[in-house]
């Protein structure tokens, strides 16, 4: 079982945090990053918790408003703008001062990142993770990742 002592102790609150955010909304998500390869290997330095989401475009304002329920606050004037712009919503989880960069998911490939998805127990709490924790999005970004993921589901 992963251990959340691989990480510091303020990105553990705000990952319980999101983690309850996004399951009691009914939201299927997966951390992704940094985060999510420290679950299977050494600690990556990272400066932030980044996850993707399957959300509905039109409910992304009841979605922002939920998240002060669990101590996440806008980064920006106008998070709803800029992520309806951009498919990111940046915000912070004010409790530890955690940034959080959540993608808005919109392909095949973000689908199956989410479908596949494992659960994994951190105690108290649990959080999604991809597969092996394989990080996804540098898949998708960097031409080895992608010869690697495709030699791996191939």
């Amino acid at each position: 079982m992963p251990k959340p002592g691989n990480i510091p102790d303020s990105f553990v609150d705000a990952l319980e945090s999101l983690a309850n955010w996004l399951q009691n909304s009914h939201i299927p998500y997966s951390i992704i990053g940094g985060v999510a390869v420290s679950f299977i290997a050494n600690p990556r330095t990272t400066q932030d918790i980044d996850s993707v989401i399957w959300l509905d475009i039109a409910k992304l304002d009841d979605f922002l408003a939920s998240g002060s329920d669990y101590g996440f606050v806008s980064r920006l004037s106008d998070a709803a703008e800029f992520a309806r712009q951009s498919r990111v919503l940046l915000l912070r989880h004010f409790p530890s001062s955690v940034d959080i960069d959540i993608s808005l998911a919109a392909t095949p490939f973000e689908q199956e990142l989410l479908d596949r998805a494992l659960t994994i127990s951190l105690g108290n709490f649990s959080v999604n993770i991809p597969p092996g924790g394989f990080d996804y999005h540098r898949s998708h970004s960097c031409p080895e990742h992608r010869l690697y993921r495709y030699l791996q589901y191939n």
